[in-house]
C-alpha cells in the first residue's frame, strides 16, 4: 500500500514539475530571493549558528528561514515574477529539492503573489506544504500550515491546482479565486469553499470559515490574530513595506 501511494505521490510531482524543469533547461536564470523588507527578525538558520538577516541581502535556494514573534518579512525572486510575504512565527526553505518547488512552508503563513509569465520562460511555480503542492500560473493567494502540517490555502485572484503528497489522492483539485481548501494529512481532501477575505485581512490574521475547530490558528500554534502594522495590497508595489524591528 505505501509503494503505491508513492508512485501516486511520485507522478504527480513529475506532472507538476514538468513545465518549471523545462524552462529551467531553456535558459531560465537561477533563482534567487532578496530580502525586501523586515519588520522584526528574520533568521536563516545555519549548521552551527543562525544568523539574523537584514533588508536587502541576497539568498540562494535551499536556505532556512524563519521569523520571530511579531515580525515580518518580504522576498522576492525576481527571475520568477514572485514575492512572499512571511507572517509572524512562520518557517520555510526556499527552492526546495522537490522539481518546481520555490518555496516550503513549514509552518506559519504567507502570502504568495505571482506575476503572469508569458513565452518560453512561462512555468508553474509551486509552492510545498507538509501535506500538498500548489501550482499557479499567475495568482495571489494565502497559505498557513500548522504544528501537525494541516494547510488552509485562500485564493485571491487567479487560481491554484492542489495535490496532496501525503498519501491520498495525488489527483489535482482546482481551487479558483474567491474559494479556500483544507487539507488535512492522513484525510481526505474536502472541497474547495466559498471566502470573503482580502489580502488586507488575510495579513491581519483572519481565516476563513473553520469546519475544524482543530483547525483555528488560536488552537494550534498558527500566526493568525497578530496586526503586523504593514499596508499590504493585492498588488507588488506596496505589498508590505516595514523597517527593522527590534
Amino acid at each position: 500500500m505505501i509503494s503505491q501511494y508513492r508512485s501516486l505521490e511520485l507522478a504527480g510531482l513529475l506532472v507538476f514539475g514538468f513545465a518549471f524543469a523545462s524552462a529551467s533547461a531553456s535558459g531560465l536564470p537561477e533563482v534567487s530571493y532578496e530580502v525586501e523588507s523586515i519588520r522584526g527578525k528574520l533568521i536563516q538558520e545555519l549548521s552551527d549558528s543562525d544568523r539574523r538577516l537584514a533588508e536587502g541581502q541576497v539568498l540562494s535556494g535551499g536556505e532556512t528561514l524563519r521569523t520571530g514573534w511579531f515580525s515580518e518579512a518580504e522576498l522576492s525572486a525576481t527571475a520568477l515574477g514572485t514575492r512572499f510575504r512571511l507572517g509572524s512565527r512562520t518557517r520555510v526553505v526556499l527552492a526546495s529539492k522537490t522539481p518546481g518547488v520555490i518555496l516550503a512552508v513549514q509552518q506559519g503563513r504567507v502570502r504568495a503573489l505571482f506575476d503572469r509569465l508569458l513565452g518560453d520562460d512561462a512555468t508553474d511555480r509551486v509552492i510545498e506544504t507538509p501535506s500538498a503542492l500548489l501550482a499557479v500560473r499567475g495568482t495571489e493567494y494565502g497559505v498557513s500550515v500548522d504544528r501537525k502540517g494541516a494547510t488552509v490555502l485562500v485564493v485571491f485572484s487567479g487560481g491554484v491546482d492542489v495535490m496532496r503528497t501525503d498519501g491520498g489522492d495525488a489527483t489535482p483539485t482546482r481551487v479558483e479565486a474567491g474559494f479556500s481548501l483544507h487539507i488535512h494529512p492522513g484525510q481526505e481532501m474536502g472541497m474547495p469553499f466559498a471566502h470573503s477575505l482580502s489580502p488586507m485581512g488575510w495579513d491581519h490574521g483572519e481565516m476563513p470559515g473553520m469546519h475544524d475547530s482543530s483547525m483555528s490558528p488560536g488552537m494550534d500554534g498558527m500566526s493568525g490574530g497578530e496586526h503586523d502594522g504593514m499596508t499590504p495590497s493585492s498588488g507588488h508595489q506596496g505589498m508590505g513595506t516595514g523597517g527593522h524591528g527590534g
